[in-house]
């Protein structure tokens, strides 16, 4: 166990591990891709770091607008890879490592979000 209860969760974990595969994917980009390497590491950093803040939250109204930014985050990830793979930045392959990671993420953070307004 942890020593703080988020650090537990499936979605942070999960985060950690597209934030860590972010990475090594900007490390791996052309410095002619600075704009995109920018915009990702700041959107994958975000996923993370803002469901950890919203985790943090007393007011359910307060903890769900944290994760509903941090689901916006996994949205702007994808814009950005899409965009890589259209000027071929990257192949499919990378791509669909990246995509993967984030479908799974939004379903997660989606189902938190839903599970806040059913009660």
């Amino acid at each position: 166990m942890s020593a703080f209860t988020f650090q537990d969760t499936p979605y942070y974990q999960k985060s950690l591990d597209f934030f860590a595969w972010s990475k090594q994917l900007i490390a791996e980009l052309p410095a002619s891709h600075s704009e995109e390497k920018n915009q990702l590491n700041r959107a994958s950093s975000s996923i993370t770091y803002t469901f950890a803040e919203g985790y943090g939250r007393y007011h359910k109204r307060e903890k769900q607008n944290f994760y509903v930014i941090s689901r916006g985050s996994v949205f702007e990830c994808v814009a950005v890879i899409d965009s890589l793979l259209k000027v071929k930045a990257i192949n499919e392959t990378k791509y669909m490592e990246g995509i993967e990671q984030l479908v799974e993420l939004s379903k997660m953070i989606s189902g938190l979000i839903n599970a806040m307004n059913s009660h």
